[in-house]
């Protein structure tokens, strides 16, 4: 538990034993999340942690967490910190990143891609969707259609149009697909289980 005080010009940060956290003339001083505080000063944000050590410079409009991911803005164009290897990567995306395995789904240009924590592109901005298909593949919608594609983007399976979740459990998930107008199932784990030729 921790105590937030005030006195006009300086905040302050307390912890169970009365102990000072964060003291300084700081505008705005609030928690994350348990470990990382949020301290703004001259209209700008940074981080800083329990022991009042500045992990993230105040130079950014905002700052927010969610799902172990810290949101950073400047100008309009998002990144993020990710606390669990304390590497910041560079603002410069459309929308809030997410952990994506080892890496992170982000969109740019308004297209989606896979980066890595030093922004790299793992898979490229060509997507307008990206999901996990199986250990080795990944779902990506490009246009009105679907495919599968390895981790090197080449395509594991010819385009599908409009894909729909119809079961999931434990073992796999199946989905319903239209090609050539004609329906038929896919498999995440077992591939094509009805070929495209029911109506």
């Amino acid at each position: 538990d921790y105590l937030s005080v005030s006195d006009g010009r300086s905040k302050a940060i307390y912890d169970e034993s009365g102990e000072v956290v964060i003291k300084g003339r700081y505008e705005k001083i609030d928690f994350v999340n348990d470990t990382l505080i949020r301290v703004q000063v001259k209209g700008k944000k940074g981080l800083m942690n329990r022991e009042g050590k500045w992990i993230l410079n105040p130079v950014f409009d905002t700052i927010d967490e969610k799902d172990g991911l810290v949101l950073t803005l400047i100008k309009g164009k998002i990144g993020c910190y990710d606390p669990s290897i304390n590497e910041l990567i560079e603002t410069g995306y459309d929308e809030r990143l997410t952990r994506f395995g080892e890496n992170y789904l982000a969109k740019k240009n308004g297209k989606f891609g896979v980066i890595n924590f030093e922004s790299e592109p793992v898979i490229s901005f060509n997507y307008d969707q990206i999901t996990h298909w199986n250990d080795s593949s990944l779902l990506v919608k490009k246009g009105p259609d679907y495919s599968v594609i390895n981790r090197q983007e080449e395509p594991v399976t010819e385009p599908l149009e409009s894909l729909r979740l119809i079961l999931k459990n434990d073992q796999q998930s199946i989905y319903r697909f239209i090609k050539d107008g004609k329906y038929g199932l896919v498999s995440n784990q077992y591939g094509t289980l009805l070929s495209s030729e029911y109506s």
